[in-house]
């Protein structure tokens, strides 16, 4: 059986070299981000009556990603930026499509020359989506 791959990338640019307070310049640096991630499912399909004959593992979904990214502030005239690397699973919960996802991202803020400011990181998160097909159905009455 096939499982479905997904890829995706973000960009952004944010002008922030141009930007007053109260008509008075901010010493800012423009930003610029990069992320790029990916998702393996390998059920391979959404349908419900596929999921609920798969074993608990083959309906997992496998998440990564990287960033790259600039941050505004100027210390020193030294911009510090943001690289990271995530790790991921959506746990199925029941079979119509909830799930518990679970991330965890470490990375590094700063710079690594040996006057500035470096610091290592890691962050776990912890989310819950609810999906239901039978929303919307019409329910029997009798």
């Amino acid at each position: 059986k096939k499982g479905i791959y997904q890829l995706g990338t973000q960009f952004n640019y944010s002008s922030w070299s141009d930007f007053q307070f109260a008509q008075t310049p901010m010493t800012l640096n423009n930003t610029l981000s990069i992320g790029l991630g990916g998702e393996y499912y390998p059920v391979g399909s959404l349908d419900d009556n596929v999921r609920i004959t798969e074993t608990f593992w083959r309906r997992v979904q496998y998440r990564a990603g990287l960033k790259y990214a600039q941050t505004y502030y100027n210390i020193n005239g030294i911009q510090p930026v943001i690289k990271s690397f995530t790790l991921g699973l959506g746990i199925p919960v029941g079979t119509r499509g909830s799930g518990l996802d679970i991330s965890i991202e470490a990375g590094q803020y700063g710079n690594t020359g040996v006057q500035e400011v470096k610091e290592q990181y890691i962050r776990a998160s912890v989310g819950f989506h609810l999906f239901d097909l039978r929303w919307f159905e019409r329910r029997r009455i009798d």
